[in-house]
């Protein structure tokens, strides 16, 4: 014999909250990453970025990318992570927000220990090196600006192409020619010393880890196998002023608008482009 009866009910589905759809994303897998196989089979392999260098500058650049590409995708290859909000959980009660504020607060307390020991490290470590400073400290004096753009690529396109170059032009139509004189150079500059894997590898050491998306490996890697890439950086750069060729790979870059002040209006003339290029030409940037 039941005592339970049947119990109906509707439910309007508008009231309940669903989760936010899940996003789909590519990592490596860095937990995974081998980092002496991954030297190793640089060193040992028949690999021809490091024991048959290619002399053509074009195809060593590409030889670099292809080739650290293909040993970083088999040693840390890249996998789907389905990204989604969850709800939170019923059981995180008064208790549970006690604490997570004491551990929040621990956390916070070590940040800012963290944060005073780097800078007071970072500002010792310049030293003496002015420029070096200015361009660490520069970070903590720029305002962080929270404004959402709305134009699009083809609204800043738009403004640099017809407000920008056609005023220019327009501007000058009707000046007279220029005359240029030429300038006499006491000193010729007949040779140029060719770049030294020491001196790549010193440049490394003291280039910060930033790195672009168009690039092969990240930075850290390539600061950490400088041992095994410096050579092969002075190779290209070598090889690029011997034969006085800028392969077509190292000029495409990342280009974003980035506001110029923080008070302007959001409008495509308060931006400027930067272009983010390959970390593998800050190299050759501070050899030139």
């Amino acid at each position: 014999m039941s005592y339970h009866s049947l119990t109906t009910a509707e439910f309007n589905k508008a009231s309940f909250k669903t989760p936010a759809d899940s996003v789909l994303v590519w990592r490596r897998k860095w937990r995974q990453f081998d980092y002496d196989n991954f030297i190793n089979k640089l060193k040992l392999s028949r690999s021809r970025l490091v024991i048959n260098t290619p002399a053509d500058v074009v195809e060593l650049v590409d030889c670099y990318d292809e080739t650290l590409t293909s040993l970083l995708d088999e040693f840390a290859p890249k996998q789907a992570v389905r990204l989604k909000a969850r709800p939170s959980a019923p059981r995180f009660d008064a208790d549970c927000r006690s604490a997570w504020q004491a551990q929040f607060n621990r956390q916070r307390e070590l940040f800012q220990t963290k944060m005073i020991n780097y800078w007071t490290t970072t500002i010792d470590s310049c030293r003496g090196n002015s420029k070096a400073l200015w361009s660490k400290l520069q970070t903590l004096l720029e305002p962080q600006s929270n404004i959402v753009i709305d134009l699009t690529a083809d609204d800043l396109a738009r403004y640099f192409v017809t407000l920008k170059i056609e005023r220019i032009r327009a501007s000058i139509a009707a000046a007279s020619a220029t005359n240029i004189s030429d300038c006499a150079v006491p000193d010729m500059l007949h040779d140029l010393a060719p770049v030294t894997a020491k001196e790549v590898a010193i440049l490394l050491a003291k280039s910060p880890v930033k790195q672009c998306y168009l690039d092969p490996v990240p930075t850290w890697l390539v600061k950490q196998a400088s041992d095994v890439l410096a050579p092969v950086i002075a190779s290209v750069c070598n090889a690029s002023f011997q034969q006085v060729t800028f392969p077509i790979r190292c000029k495409q870059a990342i280009v974003r608008p980035l506001l110029k002040k923080c008070t302007m209006d959001v409008n495509a003339a308060s931006y400027q482009r930067i272009s983010n290029l390959q970390s593998l030409l800050s190299v050759k940037d501070c050899r030139e």
